[in-house]
């Protein structure tokens, strides 16, 4: 893959702690618009390689490119700021704050403003336009003054999805963005991911094959802390190294 061609990509990254290898030498490339579906049984490494790609952890070994820069010895924020924003498996929300004041929290620095006790955000046009489109597009507008902390599961998760790309990012991650949902909850899910990353790059942990196999356009297999395959969904139906590792002969 050419290098304009890449807008994320992990070379040789691996992470130990102590004497245990978590990450064993990954390598990928993922091109700009691409939503890659990251995939493996418990304790293969999917949260630990989110938390090296979003800088919550620094790898032993290897480098992680975002758009040409290396993201090692930066900060989460300073990752965030250079357009990589992601979710997390518990939901991350301001509880006492209102839906709207979640969403404008999250849109103000993408929008140039800097957090000042001598602002009155009630005045920013901008931020307010921003933050009533985004809950608009995630069907809480009728909940915008709602105290988040008392959204039901699934609105929780929709807010959180929207705060993730209220800074307008380029590479959005999202960690199990529908666990714990009921069937009809995932499929507006799906329809509100595949929405609201038009344009973006998606990287995502999922457990939920049928969103994975209805959003991926390639889905990366972990086990053991190694990348045992990158490839199309119908590729990965039929890989027999895949299917022994984790899903299982009835998805053949």
């Amino acid at each position: 893959m050419a290098t304009n061609d890449v807008v994320l990509s992990l070379r040789g990254v691996a992470k130990s702690f102590g004497n245990s290898r978590i990450i064993r030498d990954i390598t990928m490339d993922v091109a700009p618009g691409e939503r890659i579906a990251l995939i493996g049984p418990n304790g293969a490494g999917k949260s630990t390689l989110f938390n090296m790609i979003s800088g919550r952890f620094q790898p032993s070994g290897g480098d992680i490119v975002l758009n040409g820069n290396s993201l090692l010895k930066l900060e989460p924020y300073e990752i965030y700021r250079q357009g990589l924003s992601r979710s997390f498996q518990i939901t991350n929300i301001f509880a006492k704050l209102s839906v709207y004041e979640n969403i404008r929290s999250s849109v103000l620095w993408s929008l140039g403003h800097r957090y000042s006790l001598f602002k009155f955000l009630n005045k920013l046009t901008d931020v307010r336009e921003r933050a009533e489109q985004l809950m608009e597009q995630v069907g809480l507008a009728r909940r915008k003054d709602v105290l988040a902390g008392l959204l039901t599961y699934a609105e929780q998760r929709s807010l959180e999805i929207a705060m993730t790309v209220a800074g307008n990012p380029s590479v959005v991650l999202l960690d199990e963005p529908t666990a714990g949902m009921s069937r009809s909850e995932s499929e507006q899910a799906v329809e509100l991911i595949r929405k609201l990353t038009e344009g973006r790059t998606l990287l995502m942990v999922e457990h939920d094959m049928s969103v994975v196999f209805g959003l991926a356009d390639r889905i990366a297999v972990l086990a053991g802390g190694a990348l045992i395959a990158l490839e199309s969904p119908e590729k990965i139906r039929h890989n027999h190294a895949v299917k022994e590792a984790y899903l299982g002969d009835h998805h053949a």
